[in-house]
């Protein structure tokens, strides 16, 4: 590939030879050039520089009207486009970037009238800016009439295409998570934009009079509504206006999902946009639409939770406005300067209100009966104004009837309504979910809050009459038995509780005690002789709910000593001859000994420790090794260890110190295939200690193995 070397303007004292390197110029002699070297590529007619092995392309000197800026030049990976490298330049019909290029330089194509169709790749990450920050890249490009963006494309740069006045159509694609000020500002012939979800920023003024769009649908993936640039001089500006002044926009359409329209502002001066409806799942609208000065009607569903600062401010058309009661917060200016509103219904019982809600001359207050509202803004108003101030009429006759059975695996409605008639607007919302039009019904075990608002409009009235109520309503679990019996058993044996009876779910759990009242409970199973007291637990599982035992007696017997003859000098038959009768009076007189005279001798007791029948030393039990603890989701642990042969089964013991004494749990794996155990509905963020050994069965009695060693973790 042939290129051409061209030295920038420079006083040269002398030199013999030179040599083109990368950044600029190597001369032969203690001499340099003033400015940085530029090639020329001969092939394509791109010239351009090289810094850090990088290239830029700063113009074009061909005469090709379609440009490929390719990903490579001169053996070099081009980085990106110049300031100004193809400004315009009145020729070019068609501009492709190609991946691999992450720069587009300040006003780099502005001006280029004839420019058709551009392709920008998804690795362009940097947008350079002037003093203003200001990119115009394709800024003034009258002729562009087809814009493709890489669908994991995510930046666009300040008013890149702003002045686009022939650009009709326009998809902003997923990836897009900083979008710039003002980048399709201007752009008077955009009649079709597309938002896809996926998006997570709307840039200021993004879309400024864009005057021929008609209806524009807001993805749910916004999360936030971005304001000017705060070193601009117009830093003090609220609000994204995203649309200010698309004259022709109707209709605008939050996609339900969005959590947010806190400084949306995005119709400002919009004259044809009248009713906005804000989604379920909006939580804030401060900044939302103040300065909608044609906007009538605004529709706030039950779940938002603030109105923040200048909501509706300077909506001069408003002529009413409900706030439904899961608004908690409401800051000021929310209705300063709406001089059309004639009133304001406010569905809270607890949000109190002061300089919250503006009112004029005229404009009505509605709020609940005995609610801090209506004591606040009785407070407010005094005399002068409490004609404007009301409480909704209550609808009479409407009773509720919650429901509560044991679980029968059958759906049933949450609550019956009495007294209700055609035409009442009731809407359902069980445990703070989103409110529904039909009666929820409910089947899995568990406690309900069920709130109901009924709304009734009586013929001729324009204010309804309001009831709301909230119920409980509840599916019991079926109890569990479990019997447990006395036992006693001797010290040294194993020995296994086993319920005489159990009617439920799930594995029962058994804890040991030191007294009858389960005051003291023990680390685990006692085996000193000793009387303890066991009880079952089981947790609430499938259609069970959690039960106890009853209070078992457990007594361990002292094994008894060993009874040996005593070989003492008074018992033990005399070795000497026997004395014939006659013998001298003053002789030691001989006592019979207590035992036959035939008996034998007795043997000395063995030191060798006594191997009773059934003892545990009698059977060696492998030691497990717990392999892994961890916890792979709230409230619950999981469980590995390596399986051990010829053992029947394991026993896991879980506890909240590594003494095992505070919150032990024990469960038994009754066989050796399985390596792993679940156990779930343990404590949020508590460590946990666990160790794990195996039991082996034999001729009816249990023996253990060591425990493992300790691991511990910590519940999510």
């Amino acid at each position: 590939m042939r290129r051409i070397l061209r030295i920038g303007i420079g006083i040269l004292l002398s030199f013999s030879m030179l040599f083109p390197v990368a950044g600029g110029v190597l001369w032969n002699g203690n001499y340099s050039v003033v400015s940085a070297a530029e090639y020329t590529d001969e092939s394509t007619k791109y010239v351009y520089t090289v810094v850090d092995n990088k290239a830029n392309i700063i113009r074009y000197e061909g005469d090709s009207t379609d440009l490929i800026i390719p990903p490579a030049i001169g053996g070099f990976a081009v980085e990106g486009i110049a300031d100004e490298a193809f400004k315009e330049n009145q020729a070019v019909t068609s501009v492709i970037i190609s991946e691999g290029i992450s720069t587009i330089g300040i006003s780099a194509f502005q001006g280029c009238e004839n420019l058709q169709s551009v392709q920008i790749p998804s690795t362009i990450t940097v947008w350079k800016e002037d003093s203003s920050y200001n990119n115009s890249a394709f800024e003034g490009c009258t002729g562009l009439t087809e814009l493709t963006l890489a669908e994991d494309l995510s930046v666009l740069g300040q008013r890149a295409f702003a002045g686009c006045t022939a650009l009709e159509k326009v998809r902003i694609p997923s990836g897009i998570t900083s979008f710039k000020d003002q980048v399709f500002a201007d752009c008077t012939k955009l009649a079709e934009l597309e938002l896809a979800e996926g998006i997570q920023e709307m840039g200021y003024q993004a879309f400024i009079n864009c005057s021929a769009l008609t209806s524009v649908t807001i993805p749910a993936s916004i999360e936030s509504w971005g304001l000017v640039h705060t070193r601009n001089a117009n830093a003090g500006t609220h609000g994204c206006q995203a649309f200010k002044y698309c004259t022709s926009l109707a209709e605008i359409h939050f996609t339900e999902g969005l959590k947010t329209l806190a400084e949306f502002q995005g119709v400002a001066n919009c004259p044809l946009i009248t009713e906005i409806d804000v989604p379920e799942s909006v939580k804030n609208i401060s900044y939302g639409f103040s300065n909608c000065e044609n906007l009538k009607k605004i529709t706030l569903h039950e779940g938002i939770e603030e109105i923040g600062e200048s909501a509706f401010s300077a909506c001069t058309a408003l002529e009413e406005i409900w706030i439904p009661k899961t608004v908690t917060s409401i800051s000021y200016n929310t209705t300063q300067n709406c001089k059309s509103l004639k009133a304001i219904y406010i569905l809270n019982t607890t949000l109190s209100m002061s300089e919250s809600l503006y009112w004029r001359d005229g404009a009505k207050i509605y709020c609940i009966a005995g609610s801090a509202a209506y004591k606040a803004y009785k407070s407010k108003m005094g005399a002068k104004y409490e004609n404007q101030l009301y409480t909704f009429p209550e609808i009479e006759g409407v009773q509720v009837q919650e429901y509560s059975a044991v679980w029968d695996d059958m759906e049933h409605d949450a609550v019956t309504l009495t007294g209700t008639r055609e035409g009442d607007e009731i809407l359902y919302r069980v445990n703070g979910g989103e409110f529904q039009a039909e009666i929820p019904s409910i089947k899995e075990i568990g406690s309900y809050t069920v709130d109901i608002d009924i709304r009734r409009q009586e013929e001729g009235e324009a204010i309804p009459q309001i009831s709301y109520f909230t119920v409980k309503s509840e599916v019991q679990g079926k109890t569990p038995v479990i019997q447990l019996k006395d036992m006693e058993v001797k010290e040294g044996e194993d020995y296994e509780v086993i319920p005489e009876a159990f009617e439920g779910d799930g594995e029962i759990v058994y804890n040991f005690y030191e007294d009858e009242a389960l005051k003291k409970q023990l680390a685990g199973k006692p085996t000193a002789p000793g009387v303890y007291y066991v009880q079952g637990t089981v947790e609430k599982a499938g259609s069970w709910a959690a039960g106890k035992s009853n209070v078992a007696k457990i007594v361990i017997l002292g094994t008894a000593p060993t009874e040996t003859p005593s070989a003492s000098p008074d018992t033990t038959p005399d070795s000497r001859p026997a004395e014939t009768p006659g013998v001298a009076p003053d002789a030691t007189p001989t006592v019979t000994p207590d035992v036959t005279p035939s008996a034998a001798p007795t043997v000395a007791p063995s030191t060798e420790p006594i191997q009773k029948p059934g003892d545990s030393q009698q059977v060696a039990v492998k030691k497990v090794t717990l392999k892994k603890v961890k916890s792979p989701g709230k409230k619950t642990m999981e469980i590995s260890w390596k399986k051990a042969a010829g053992v029947t089964g394991y026993e896991i013991w879980i506890a909240q110190n590594k003494k095992f004494t505070k919150g032990k749990k024990s469960y038994i794996v009754k066989t050796n295939k399985t390596v792993k155990k679940k156990i779930k509905k343990l404590n949020r963020k508590t460590k946990y200690y666990v160790k794990v050994r195996a039991y082996q069965v034999v001729d009816g009695k249990t023996y253990h193995g060591k425990f493992s060693a300790v691991k511990t973790v910590r519940m999510k």
